[in-house]
């Protein structure tokens, strides 16, 4: 997304407010949605857990990647060594690619080298 400085500050407002918290409704949807569905909670753990599997033995498989496995996550945070490549150049060229991930450097200088994964939805 391109705007300005002033625009950009109140996307991101707008953007917090609707992701870091829900509302009173939606809480009481997913409490009715969980008392319903003896066995949803244990069925979603199992799928996360087979989506994290596979993107960690996958990431694992290449050459100049090392990704931890997570164990309260729905992130992978692997370290990548391309070299003469920063993180958001790497994330450009996946996404290019139709991958769609964050570069580690939007978590902090630390982050650099590192690239961050969703595994929410395949």
């Amino acid at each position: 997304m391109s705007a300005n400085r002033e625009a950009i500050g109140q996307m991101i407002k707008i953007q917090y407010y609707i992701t870091a918290c829900s509302n009173d409704a939606m809480q009481y949807a997913v409490l009715a949605a969980i008392d319903q569905a003896d066995d949803y909670p244990d069925e979603m753990c199992a799928e996360f857990q087979a989506r994290r599997d596979l993107i960690c033995s996958r990431l694992n498989a290449m050459q100049g990647v090392q990704c931890h496995v997570p164990e309260g996550a729905f992130y992978v945070f692997p370290k990548v060594d391309v070299p003469g490549m920063s993180s958001e150049e790497i994330a450009i060229e996946l996404l290019k690619g139709g991958v769609l991930c964050s570069p580690g450097s939007a978590f902090g200088p630390s982050g650099e080298g590192h690239l961050r994964f969703a595994y929410t939805k395949f």
